[in-house]
């Protein structure tokens, strides 16, 4: 890739790119119900993605962002939080979610924003890395084995219904 990309933690003050986010991040998550996701994102889904993280950026929260010039080419999300008690309390980073734009897929950006958010992990002083991958993206799960995750756990749902012909609660 021809384009400089260089890296940002955002915290609060980086309106801005959050501005560039948010859209980014509805998209990625609307393009996960291709791959099964069972419930959906609201309309306002990346606005209040937003306001729930916005706080805590660079305390609890991480959001990475590739730049290229001055366009967000992609980002990552990563959290912070803790066991249960009965497991020691013990510090454990989420990633949440990775988005790179079509356009700059394939140049390794994936691999730089996790080695970014790994780091900052790592700074945090957390135990493990947990991440969710739906069962229908084997391209992320291949990805994520050969960065090393291991499969730990399968998670089901089973929506409700009010009365036949609704729509899931």
């Amino acid at each position: 890739m021809s384009t400089n990309i260089s890296l940002i933690r955002l915290t609060k003050l980086d309106s801005a790119y959050l501005d560039q986010v948010e859209p980014m991040f509805y998209d990625y998550y609307k393009s996960m119900e291709d791959k099964g996701l069972l419930i959906k994102i609201l309309d306002d889904g990346g606005k209040l993605w937003r306001k729930s993280i916005e706080n805590g950026l660079g305390k609890i929260h991480n959001v990475v962002i590739a730049l290229a010039e001055e366009k967000v080419a992609g980002f990552i999300w990563g959290y912070i939080h803790l066991s249960p008690s009965y497991t020691g309390n013990i510090l454990l980073g989420v990633w949440n979610g990775l988005y790179v734009l079509p356009e700059f897929r394939s140049h390794g950006i994936s691999k730089l924003l996790y080695m970014d958010l790994e780091k900052w992990f790592i700074e945090k002083r957390i135990h493990s890395i947990e991440a969710q991958v739906l069962t229908g993206n084997q391209h992320s799960m291949k990805g994520m084995k050969k960065m090393g995750f291991q499969e730990e756990l399968l998670q089901l749902r089973n929506l409700f219904k009010l009365n036949k012909g609704d729509d899931p609660i």
